[in-house]
């Protein structure tokens, strides 16, 4: 919902569309249907370390991921701060096991209160619910309450 006000305004497009635009993107293809997604979808990861507003698009190296579906996510880098030998460039990508449990904990971290899966097998949280004396490790989202 952030991103649907700050990219309608002209200004904001104007500035940094060039930085948003400057992307390599990839569709990460699961062989299987266990993406998640969540009521919070698209997923901004700071690579970097460099200082921004919390889920900063064109933030200067970061990798945005944005599930399509129950196997298919879209995913952007930055050009001039990854090397991106390891996945086709604008193109599909047979993701790894590891990718899939990166790309299903950075969707569970960015839920606000939500995470879907087609196949519904969610032993990944049950085990951080475990490791973590029942309590879920969701970082603090900023929301607007629609009524």
């Amino acid at each position: 919902m952030l991103h649907s006000f700050l990219y309608t305004d002209p200004e904001i497009v104007d500035t940094m569309q060039d930085r948003l635009l400057n992307k390599y993107w990839a569709i990460l293809v699961s062989a299987e249907n266990n993406l998640f997604t969540s009521d919070n979808p698209l997923v901004v990861i700071n690579r970097l370390g460099v200082d921004a507003a919390a889920g900063d698009l064109t933030m200067r190296g970061a990798q945005i991921i944005f599930p399509i579906s129950g196997n298919i996510a879209l995913s952007m880098w930055d050009r001039d701060c990854f090397d991106h030998g390891k996945h086709v460039q604008d193109g599909f990508n047979l993701i790894t096991k590891q990718e899939i449990r990166t790309h299903n904990f950075s969707q569970y971290l960015n839920a606000r209160q939500h995470i879907y899966q087609a196949g519904s097998d969610f032993s990944m949280i049950k085990v951080i619910l475990d490791d973590n004396e029942g309590k879920h490790m969701w970082y603090p989202q900023p929301g607007i309450e629609v009524y």
